[in-house]
């Protein structure tokens, strides 16, 4: 599967915060990342458990989050530890 794992990372400035990243602008790189490249081709991204991405607005936090490899959401997995997948809906 292309496009899966991390395909930008914000500057480290943005992302780390008192030694943390920030899930807002790690998520906002992720969506620019994969913006970029689904307007390359927009059939070479991932499908998430939210659909297929229909255009660069469908795109966003709720779709990154639904992507998964093999029912491993890596997305929530890095940015929510210990939170299941519709548990962040609920």
């Amino acid at each position: 599967m292309r496009g899966l794992f991390f395909q930008s990372l914000p500057p480290l400035a943005a992302m780390w915060k008192n030694g943390n990243y920030t899930k807002t602008n790690y998520l906002s790189g992720e969506i620019k990342a994969y913006s970029r490249q689904f307007s390359f081709d927009k059939n070479s991204v991932p499908i998430s458990d939210f659909g297929q991405a229909k255009s660069l607005n469908s795109i966003d936090e709720r779709w990154i989050l639904g992507i998964n490899a093999n029912e491993k959401y890596i997305y929530i997995e890095k940015l929510f530890p210990g939170r299941k997948h519709l548990s962040l809906y609920n």
